[in-house]
């Protein structure tokens, strides 16, 4: 499945989208894929150390019009792409 975000794949066992169609919720193994050439910015919400609720988004990603949170990523470099694995990523049209 991809988002609407222009270039961006995102793979997931279980989607969940809101009754608005606004919210998408991945879960399960998820794979996010982003091009090297694509523009994003990322930034970190709350570090996994600190929170003190199980399951909190602790990382935000945007790019374009998508905003990406994701839940204790795993970021890795493959080929020509960004890979991002996690077990929880929700996105949202902004």
């Amino acid at each position: 499945m991809s988002t609407a975000s222009t270039g961006v794949i995102v793979q997931a066992e279980s989607v969940v989208v809101s009754q608005d169609q606004n919210i998408v919720t991945y879960s399960g193994d998820v794979i996010v894929l982003i091009p090297e050439k694509e523009p994003f910015e990322m930034s970190l919400i709350k570090s996994a150390l600190v929170t003190d609720e199980p399951n909190q988004f602790n990382l935000r990603i945007i790019n374009r019009n998508m905003e990406l949170l994701l839940l204790d990523p795993q970021i890795t470099k493959v080929d020509k792409e960004i890979m991002i694995t996690t077990s929880k990523l929700q996105t949202t049209r902004i």
